[in-house]
């Protein structure tokens, strides 16, 4: 697995933060949003996250349907639980990352702490409103559950990640091994099928 593959992965899963924050004006990551705050993932507040109005079928009944074949209502709904669950990533864990993805990057001539301290320090933005769509996930083969077992492990990687991590030995988490090997398009187009 590529550094490039993982960096991939990390920044797709701090994206589909920001698109459930669609109506925030607040603080990504600092604040939960409107959907169920069940970090479980399986099953357990099914019918709590915002999918009543798409022919009856809640967020438990989604767990077992494909991404690829998702509504727009179902993606939108998907992305929004995604986001509850990492509603616990702080803006001093996204500029960690941010960081050190700053230090990896030759141009940029920062390490990771000057990096890190000019990403804290700039001014809070509205988050750009932007959807999740069917589009999104088209031809992918994961199911809703695979899906959000693999977005809770990124959210907990990057919560791990302080400027003394080293990217090099980053390795997608277990729980995504079938959302990559199902759907690499997800993780970037540039860096799919990549495998070791």
């Amino acid at each position: 697995m590529t550094r490039m593959k993982v960096l991939g992965m990390l920044m797709v899963g701090l994206a589909l933060v920001a698109c459930g924050d669609d109506g925030e004006e607040g603080n990504p990551g600092s604040s939960g949003t409107s959907s169920s705050s069940g970090t479980g993932g399986d099953g357990g507040n099914g019918g709590t996250d915002g999918t009543g109005g798409n022919g009856g079928e809640t967020g438990g009944d989604l767990d077992d349907k494909q991404l690829g074949d998702l509504t727009d209502e179902e993606a939108q709904a998907t992305c929004d639980a995604v986001a509850a669950s990492a509603a616990d990533i702080t803006k001093e864990d996204a500029c960690e990352l941010a960081g050190l993805i700053a230090a990896a990057t030759p141009d940029s001539g920062l390490d990771c702490e000057t990096a890190k301290e000019q990403c804290i320090n700039e001014p809070e933005e509205p988050a750009e409103e932007e959807l999740c769509t069917a589009q999104d996930f088209a031809g992918c083969t994961a199911t809703v559950a695979e899906f959000k077992a693999c977005t809770d492990s990124q959210f907990a990687m990057i919560k791990a990640l302080t400027c003394e991590s080293d990217l090099e030995s980053l390795e997608l988490p277990p729980e995504c091994d079938v959302v990559n090997e199902k759907c690499p398009e997800l993780f970037g187009p540039d860096t799919g099928g990549e495998e070791p």
